[in-house]
């Protein structure tokens, strides 16, 4: 394997001391939730970490989104609307989190911690079908956690673990080429091109061939207007064009591959320093 990719790859995790912290704060926030809305001293079956942190995907932790479970009858009284809610919520933290507060969008409580480990904890309702119902951009959304997952983690073990690799690699990406995309589209495509492409089995050896297959997967796929999410369920969708940063990733991405073919890995090095950044 390309040793820059290794490197890139190794430095992509969360370390085990974030995230136990990470965890202990789940604890808190789950506890102080569990006292006000259930009138329990446990954090159990409270929360629930959602998107890439969730998945198992995050490479950063400024944005940790959490779902906090609460009763259902708030959500079917109709005399209760989510900034109610929040402000509900935000006295409950309160104890333990005094700097808290409704975001600018009014989907949930933020909470900032100096070590750059953020939360925001977002209200949520869950129903004996699996659907949970959370607010998001002002409205309510439902989405199937549970099947999301199974799906997620029943082909990353198909795939030997390279669809989470793929999907942090894609967030470097994401990040360096200033990709406007949602990490749960973004998840989404790497799920589709592993679901297409089970039959390779991408060894550390060949991550290379992974992502330049990837980039060509993707340059054929990308000008749908509609894509199904990983618990096919959920219609997602572009908030703008990223075809022409696709095609020149696959460009350099196949570029790379021939570089290092010829053991040119300098003029490889700056192909995928296109794609990733100077991480590489």
């Amino acid at each position: 394997m390309y040793g820059p990719l290794i490197k890139l790859i190794d430095n992509m995790q969360i370390g085990d001391d974030v995230n136990k912290l990470i965890l202990d704060r789940k604890k808190i926030i789950a506890q102080c939730i569990g006292k006000s809305f259930w009138d329990k001293d446990t954090e159990q079956s409270t929360s629930q970490f959602l998107g890439a942190y969730g998945r198992g995907t995050a490479i950063y932790t400024d944005e940790i989104k959490l779902l906090v479970y609460l009763p259902n009858s708030l959500f079917i009284d109709t005399g209760i609307n989510n900034i109610e809610i929040l402000g509900q919520i935000k006295t409950s933290l309160a104890s333990e989190y005094r700097s808290s507060d409704i975001d600018n969008n009014c989907n949930g409580i933020q909470i900032g911690f100096s070590d750059d480990i953020n939360f925001d904890v977002i209200p949520a309702f869950k129903f004996e079908n699996g659907v949970i119902n959370y607010y998001f951009n002002h409205r309510w959304k439902k989405i199937n956690i549970g099947k999301e997952l199974s799906s997620f983690n029943s082909l990353d073990k198909v795939c030997k673990g390279n669809l989470r690799v793929l999907c942090k690699l894609l967030k470097v990406w994401k990040s360096f080429c200033n990709v406007n995309i949602s990490n749960i589209l973004l998840d989404t495509f790497a799920y589709h091109f592993f679901r297409y492409n089970k039959e390779k089995k991408y060894a550390k050896e060949s991550y290379e061939h992974m992502i330049s297959d990837f980039f060509y997967f993707l340059s054929k796929v990308i000008g749908q207007d509609d894509f199904v999410s990983i618990d096919g369920e959920t219609i997602l969708q572009k908030t703008e064009d990223i075809t022409d940063k696709v095609n020149k990733s696959y460009i350099s991405a196949s570029s790379a591959i021939l570089n290092i073919k010829v053991n040119e890995y300098e003029y490889a090095n700056k192909e995928y320093e296109k794609i990733f950044g100077h991480l590489i």
